[in-house]
C-alpha cells in the first residue's frame, strides 16, 4: 500500500512539473476544444439557416414552423447566433470574460431545458450531462482568466481571487463527473469485458476529480477517458453523415454537436490539470 501511495505521489509530482512546462499548450488546446462548440453553432446557422430555425422551433416546443411561431424561431436563432459570435469575440479580445462565457452558455442551457421538459432528468440524462460538460468548459475558461489575474496581482488574498476561482472549478468538476459517469457506466451492460473493466477506474477517477483529490493526475487521466468517449460520438456523426444506408442530417448534426461538447469537457479537464482543484478541494485541505 505504501509503495502504491509513493507511486501516486511521484506521478503527481511529475504531472505538476509537466503541467508547468506544457501549461501554455494545454491551455491553448483546451480553449480550442471549448470554443469549437459555439463556433460550430455559428457555422451551422450560416450554412443552413432553415435547419437551424427548425431545431430552435423543436427546442422551444413550437407546434409548427408557420406564421407567428416561425418568426419566433427565427428571432431565437438570430439571438443565439449573435450571442455565440459576440461571446467568442469578447473572449478572444479578453473583454468581460464572465459575460462572454454567459452568452455562449445560452444555447446549451436551452438544450438542457428542452431535455428536462421533454422526457425528464433520467430519461435524457446522458444528453443533459453532455451540455453540462460544455458549460463546465466555459466555466474553466473563466477560471483560467481568474488565475491569470491572480498571477498578475502576485496572488494577494485581499483581491479575493481564490474563492471565486475555487467555486468555479468546483462546479466544473462536479458537472464533468456526471458526464463521465453517465457515459461510461452504460458499458456495465455490455458483453465486452474489457469495457466493463474500464468502468471501475473511470468511476474512481471521476469521483477524484469531483472532490479534488490528486486533481492534476485524475483530471489528466480522465481527459483521456472522455476523449475516447467523444470519439464514439464523433464516429456516429460521421456514420449518419456519409453512410448511404443511414444518412440522417438531423442525427449527424446532433451527434457532431455532442462530440464538440465532449471535447469541451476534455478541454476543461486539461485546464484542471494545469490549474489544480482550487480552494474547495481535498488537495487544498491536505496542504493547510
Amino acid at each position: 500500500m505504501e509503495t502504491m501511495k509513493g507511486w501516486v505521489n511521484d506521478l503527481e509530482g511529475q504531472v505538476q512539473r509537466l503541467s508547468k512546462k506544457m501549461s501554455p499548450y494545454a491551455v491553448l488546446v483546451s480553449k480550442i476544444f471549448v470554443l469549437s462548440c459555439p463556433f460550430l453553432s455559428i457555422l451551422r446557422s450560416i450554412l443552413n439557416f432553415s435547419f437551424d430555425v427548425y431545431e430552435k422551433a423543436t427546442l422551444l416546443f413550437l407546434p409548427d414552423n408557420e406564421g407567428y411561431y416561425y418568426y419566433v424561431a427565427v428571432v431565437v436563432s438570430i439571438v443565439i447566433l449573435i450571442f455565440n459570435a459576440v461571446g467568442i469575440l469578447m473572449y478572444l479580445a479578453e473583454v468581460q470574460i464572465l459575460q462572454a462565457c454567459a452568452m455562449m452558455s445560452v444555447y446549451p442551457l436551452l438544450c438542457i431545458s428542452f431535455f428536462l421538459c421533454s422526457g425528464g432528468l433520467f430519461a435524457n440524462l446522458q444528453y443533459i450531462t453532455v451540455y453540462l460538460t460544455l458549460i463546465a468548459g466555459l466555466f474553466m475558461l473563466y477560471a483560467e482568466k481568474l488565475n491569470d489575474e491572480r498571477r498578475i496581482s502576485l496572488g494577494l488574498p485581499a483581491l479575493g481571487m481564490e474563492k471565486p476561482m475555487g467555486l468555479v472549478t468546483l462546479l466544473s468538476r462536479v458537472m464533468i463527473m456526471f458526464t463521465i459517469l453517465t457515459f461510461w457506466l452504460q458499458y456495465i451492460f455490455y458483453d465486452n469485458w474489457f469495457l466493463k473493466l474500464l468502468v471501475f477506474p473511470c468511476f474512481l477517477g471521476s469521483v477524484c476529480v469531483a472532490v479534488g483529490y490528486k486533481t492534476r493526475v485524475s483530471a489528466l487521466v480522465m481527459s483521456g477517458f472522455l476523449f475516447l468517449g467523444s470519439l464514439e460520438i464523433g464516429l456516429m456523426a460521421v456514420k449518419y453523415m456519409f453512410d448511404p444506408h443511414e444518412t440522417d442530417t438531423w442525427r449527424a448534426t446532433v451527434f457532431f454537436g455532442d462530440y464538440c461538447a465532449m471535447l469541451a469537457g476534455v478541454g476543461a479537464l486539461l485546464q484542471l490539470a494545469c490549474l489544480g482543484g482550487g480552494v474547495y478541494s481535498v488537495d487544498h485541505l491536505k496542504h493547510q
